[in-house]
């Protein structure tokens, strides 16, 4: 006999609880679910109001984010098959691929959020004329007079680019890089 909350004895379906069981005994049946909701509309409405409300609020101060995104394509140059190499012991195995990319990845890290890298992207998309840009690039040269102030646009761009750039692989030899900021410049 299991234990049922109106004392022993089986649990049968559509039973009716002893005279003295509270109505938080009984089961709820599916056909209750409707009314239950009808009757408690007012409160789900207030609810979803407010959810709503408080998604367009934080909507509205929000500042939109602008993305933009390039797919690399590394291939590799083999001159073996890569059965030939895995038998031979070659740096063609899973896990040697693995780390190949692993080490790609890093370089290519590297190699794109470089100082010299960003400075020539800086100089080649004129970055260093943005009004508000050399405006910021005076106040760093009035504190660092032995800077030059191009040279202070510069590391002032570069320095802006470099935290809002991300490098993901998306598969063997393949690699997303994604710039994302609040400005569209």
């Amino acid at each position: 006999m299991k234990e049922t909350l109106h004392g022993p004895g089986p649990i049968i379906p559509g039973a009716v609880p002893p005279a003295g069981a509270s109505t938080l005994d009984r089961g709820l049946d599916l056909s209750q679910y409707p009314r239950l909701l009808w009757r408690r509309r007012g409160i789900i409405a207030l609810c979803a109001t407010i959810v709503f409300c408080a998604a367009l609020f934080g909507l509205i101060f929000v500042p939109p984010e602008y993305e933009s995104a390039a797919k690399l394509s590394i291939e590799d140059r083999r001159l073996l098959s890569r059965e030939v190499e895995q038998f031979l012991g070659g740096w063609n195995t899973p896990n040697q691929s693995f780390k190949r990319d692993e080490e790609r990845l890093a370089k290519i890290n590297g190699r794109i959020r470089s100082r010299p890298f960003l400075e020539q992207i800086v100089r080649t998309l004129k970055i260093t004329e943005d009004p508000q840009l050399r405006q910021s690039a005076l106040k760093a040269h009035e504190k660092n007079p032995g800077l030059s102030v191009d040279e202070a646009v510069v590391r002032e761009a570069v320095a802006r680019i470099q935290p809002n750039i991300f490098i993901q692989s998306q598969g063997p030899g393949l690699f997303l890089i994604t710039v994302r900021d609040y400005t569209p410049e």
